[in-house]
């Protein structure tokens, strides 16, 4: 069977969260015996990677996306992914297409026009997202306005739809009255290499580690938490202790929705910012504890699910584990106001026994539900249906 995928992110290396989703499925698709290929913007000759065959596709000023930018969310969609894709002659060998998020919509729709079934790899639902991070007297207005729209048809007009979880799915039901036997649940995964030993991150002290771009709204929200609250009451109790970060920077121009940039870290008492780096996992091997304060957003949060397959005490929020089936004190810590979450970060830190305890509790919560291999078997028998259409 051949999937072809398109995708507005460049999936390889997949060093943040929505490449670590594409990549991680279409790898494990193709140890499944599956043909991938994934168109993706962006610059980059043909190459093919773990078996998985790449295409970077440069966004041209085309009428097609200059009416596209117009219409639906800019800079998503490139009628150059669906030029590609014919003169390529998937669309006579594709027996599925996938997308990645609603905006590509319009652009995948056009390989419907051959027979080609669509699927919705949706990562979360936008509408829900927008309505928890993004204020109503926004100057983006019209573009949330836009997003909502571009989510509506692609729910209504996909063949079928992936959701993170079955509150994604629940929501894509009560706000567009999606019908819930068109969505399937295919939940982010981790990769094999965070359940494989490695030679871990020397902090030389006892450390807490928040993974996250700054770029990501209930990410940045997360870090002025830390930041103004958490921190301070941590480094109280815990004068030995300290903080590391890692995740991309937000730097000028600022996004539209970004009103203030997130505090600079460096430099911090307690604090250590390593901004990018090539692998996260020693620096999460390393960590006495890894934090999770997150309190907007959809889907499942991939860092958790890392933090979980690394062994790590994680300190999370109810928002933070939505989606993923654990239970506080068993696998984590589930701590929803920010004084009672620094603490319990707190006595992490002085209990390297309750810690370990959760991290291996955590660590086997994690193994054989969420590593991709697993997660991709669960999907095979849903393009097999739509192939046989």
């Amino acid at each position: 069977m051949h999937i072809t995928i398109f995708s507005f992110h460049k999936p390889y290396p997949p060093n943040h969260g929505v490449a670590r989703r594409v990549w991680g499925l279409a790898s494990s698709l193709v140890q499944l015996g599956q043909e991938v290929t994934v168109f993706y913007t962006g610059k980059g000759q043909a190459a093919s990677i773990g078996g998985v065959r790449l295409h970077g596709v440069p966004r041209t000023g085309a009428l097609a996306n200059r009416i596209f930018d117009a219409v639906f969310v800019r800079y998503h969609n490139n009628i150059d992914f669906y030029r590609m894709f014919r003169r390529l002659g998937l669309d006579r060998t594709t027996d599925v297409l996938q997308y990645e998020f609603p905006y590509l919509f319009p652009t995948a729709a056009l390989a419907r026009r051959h027979g080609v079934p669509i699927v919705l790899d949706a990562h979360g639902v936008e509408a829900a997202f927008n309505r928890e991070v993004h204020i109503e007297n926004s100057p983006s207005v019209a573009m949330l306005k836009k997003s909502e729209f571009t989510e509506w048809l692609s729910l209504r007009f996909s063949d079928r739809v992936f959701a993170c979880s079955k509150a994604d799915a629940g929501k894509m039901h009560e706000i567009y009255g999606t019908d819930p036997r068109k969505i399937a649940v295919v939940p982010n995964g981790v990769a094999q290499s965070f359940f494989e030993p490695i030679e871990p991150h020397e902090f030389h002290k006892p450390t807490a580690l928040f993974v996250g771009s700054a770029l990501h709204p209930p990410n940045k929200y997360a870090i002025e938490l830390l930041a103004s609250t958490i921190i301070p009451r941590v480094l109280k109790s815990r004068k030995d202790a300290q903080f590391a970060f890692i995740g991309k920077h937000a730097k000028p121009p600022y996004p539209w929705w970004m009103s203030t940039p997130p505090p600079k870290l460096a430099g911090r008492k307690g604090v250590l910012d390593f901004a990018e780096v090539s692998a996260v996992e020693p620096y999460m091997a390393g960590a006495d504890v890894c934090v999770a304060p997150i309190y907007q957003g959809s889907g499942t949060r991939t860092k958790i699910l890392e933090y979980l397959a690394c062994g790590k005490a994680v300190v999370t929020t109810s928002k933070g584990i939505e989606g993923i089936e654990v239970m506080d004190g068993r696998e984590l810590l589930i701590r929803d106001e920010p004084d009672e979450f620094a603490d319990a970060v707190s006595e992490l830190l002085g209990s390297p026994k309750k810690a370990k305890r959760l991290g291996a509790a955590g660590r086997r919560f994690v193994k054989g539900r969420y590593d991709w291999l697993s997660i991709a078997k669960r999907t095979i028998p849903v393009y097999e249906e739509l192939a046989r259409r």
